[in-house]
């Protein structure tokens, strides 16, 4: 989707120009290719940190019940209630049951689901433990400017922190050993989407913010 994006529109602009809108915001955000080529490779590691770990373990959190980190089915009734409520009751379980089929069997072809629950936890710790080391005292990933791994940083670091909904082992690792990740979440929420509520799944649309075609 970001490659996508940023081959259609002109993202240096739209950055530029979203600073209007965005009181809490002090930088622009640097586009893939206007990156250094040592920041474009610390950028791809990140990314593939999260998309290969992060975001496996969470979705195992969610939807592999007694097989993901949780250790709980619980947390897969969690999920049907957060994602699946206005589904009609009759037909619910049925379908929902049919969708936890597919995301599960992807999660074992991509090969995380097949570790046993206490090794995805190692895997997933030690995959966010490299990215707290990354950060650093930074403000973003890469430094002082947000660039593409901040998006999807923020994404699977913030439902590694959802324990609301889905309390698990996970979770309290990081708001325990890895607090500079913690803060990470908070400020880019404040400076991006203070106008919409944690795990709000339908935020409403900026009317203002227009895409700029290259």
């Amino acid at each position: 989707i970001i490659r996508y994006l940023e081959n259609t529109f002109d993202v240096s602009k739209m950055s530029v120009a979203a600073l209007k809108d965005l009181p809490n915001a002090t930088n622009a955000f640097v586009p893939f290719d206007r990156l250094s080529p040592p920041d474009q490779g610390r950028s791809d590691a990140i990314r593939l940190i999260c998309e290969g770990e992060v975001y496996w373990a969470v979705s195992g959190i969610r939807w592999c019940g007694d097989e993901g980190i949780g250790k709980n089915e619980a947390l897969w009734k969690s999920t049907q209630e957060t994602f699946f409520s206005k589904i009609p009751s009759v037909i619910r379980c049925a379908l929902t049951s049919m969708i936890r089929v597919s995301v599960n069997q992807a999660a074992i072809g991509q090969g995380f689901a097949r570790h046993s629950p206490d090794d995805q936890f190692y895997l997933a710790t030690r995959a966010l433990r490299s990215l707290s080391v990354q950060l650093g005292d930074q403000d973003f990933m890469l430094g002082d400017f947000p660039a593409e791994c901040d998006c999807i940083a923020l994404g699977c670091v913030e439902c590694c922190l959802d324990d609301s909904r889905w309390p698990n082992m996970l979770t309290d690792f990081v708001r325990k050993e890895l607090p500079n990740l913690v803060q990470y979440v908070s400020r880019l929420r404040a400076m991006v989407f203070s106008d919409v509520a944690p795990g709000d799944l339908r935020p409403h649309s900026r009317d203002g913010v227009n895409p700029i075609k290259k």
